[in-house]
């Protein structure tokens, strides 16, 4: 149990001056320095761990999953594109000036800034490899 994670789990308003959590090795011991708040008991401690444990573990998780796509690099044919917050929306941009079944190929920048032709063939298969990768983060992270 992280008993400041806890602690400001019961009492929010709080911040580190108004209590300190100290390893001596063996057990952690808190100091509490703010008068006006009770400092919480074992059992609320352990109530409050049980709550907050599964949040942390989800933000954790959507934290993970976040990093794994900004750090997605996916080869395609020709150029490589990272999946990033940032840089798909852009791509993704420039795949509407791909007419649907059109041949003649639009240039797309690439990760590395690079016009990579496209076709409309080509934007379903980049489609279809971004959403293998995006359910293979999900899976790693469920």
């Amino acid at each position: 149990m992280e008993l400041s994670l806890a602690i400001k789990h019961i009492y929010s308003s709080l911040t580190d001056v108004d209590f300190l959590v100290q390893d001596d090795g063996n057990w952690p011991y808190i100091k509490w320095y703010n008068t006006e708040v009770t400092q919480p008991t074992q059992a609320e401690l352990e109530t409050a761990w049980a709550e907050f444990q599964p949040i942390q573990q989800e933000q954790t998780r959507q934290t993970n999953i976040r990093n794994d796509i900004a750090n997605t690099l996916i080869d395609f044919k020709w150029g490589k594109f990272k999946i990033r917050k940032k840089d798909f929306a852009p791509i993704i941009a420039q795949f509407m000036d791909v007419k649907e079944y059109d041949v003649n190929p639009v240039n797309v920048l690439d990760y590395y800034y690079t016009p990579v032709p496209f076709t409309y063939q080509d934007f379903l298969d980049f489609k279809a490899l971004v959403s293998a990768a995006q359910t293979a983060i999900l899976i790693k992270n469920s």
